[in-house]
């Protein structure tokens, strides 16, 4: 069996399941199916201006979480970089606290140096 964790999209033409919302028009199909739920990607939301996502209204399971930056109105940045609209602070956070296990897709362009231990440094922080 293989699950399928629909993704959020970002802002660009024609696409129709950007936000948490969104996401949650498909709850129904998860009701009595543990295959289906979400791959929920966190740069993608802030091109909708979502920062810091409630987690809690999310209707469906998360099976994986896409992150990387979004500075300088492009996507996929390492998270390294400084002035990135991504607040990966509060993400982790927020994932700790929703009590998510599951894998965290460094979704970088260009190289993941340095981006690995920016993650591991925010999960150290979020659990003091």
């Amino acid at each position: 069996r293989v699950r399928v964790g629909i993704e959020n999209m970002e802002r660009r033409k024609f696409e129709i399941v950007c936000t948490i919302e969104d996401l949650n028009r498909f709850a129904y199909i998860a009701e009595d199916n543990d295959y289906f739920g979400v791959t929920l990607d966190f740069v993608h939301l802030s091109t909708h201006g979502i920062y810091e996502p409630d987690l809690s209204e999310l209707k469906l399971p998360i099976y994986d979480i896409h992150i990387s930056q979004n500075a300088g109105g492009k996507t996929h940045c390492p998270l390294t970089v400084d002035d990135g609209l991504v607040h990966l602070d509060a993400i982790t956070k927020s994932l700790i606290d929703y009590g998510y296990g599951g894998f965290v897709v460094l979704e970088v362009k260009g190289g993941h140096k340095g981006s690995l231990e920016v993650m591991n440094a925010a999960v150290e922080k979020c659990k003091k």
